[in-house]
């Protein structure tokens, strides 16, 4: 996913902010995230750690304070009770909040032979 968002940056001639959103009672960073960071290095992102315990607010305060008009995420891989008894997922939540603040967002899918997210 994110060298999909590094290409679309790239064509659309915009710098790549690449954001992690934790809740304030998870701990620390695990390795996933560390080689994600890694790769948003090697990308020329600009890497950002949020805090919040509702993904898509942080994501979408993040984005207008930064004037982001373009949003990459990958789908949800919430089960349908997790989305029924959560809230919804966090996609579709950014997805509506995005769209009433003038913001694109691009859903990417991961390719079709890829493992479990890592």
């Amino acid at each position: 996913m994110l060298r999909r968002a590094a290409w679309l940056a790239a064509r659309l001639e915009a710098d790549l902010h690449v954001a992690h959103v934790q809740s304030a009672e998870a701990g620390g960073h695990d390795t996933r995230v560390a080689r994600l960071r890694e790769l948003a290095g090697d990308l020329g992102a600009h890497w950002a750690d949020l805090e919040g315990d509702d993904p898509a607010a942080a994501l979408l305060d993040f984005a207008k304070r930064r004037r982001i008009t373009e949003v990459v995420v990958g789908p949800s891989r919430r089960g349908y009770w997790q989305e029924v008894l959560g809230g919804g997922s966090t996609v579709r939540r950014l997805s509506r909040s995005a769209h009433r603040a003038g913001i694109d967002v691009h859903i990417v899918a991961p390719p079709a032979d890829a493992g479990p997210p890592a």
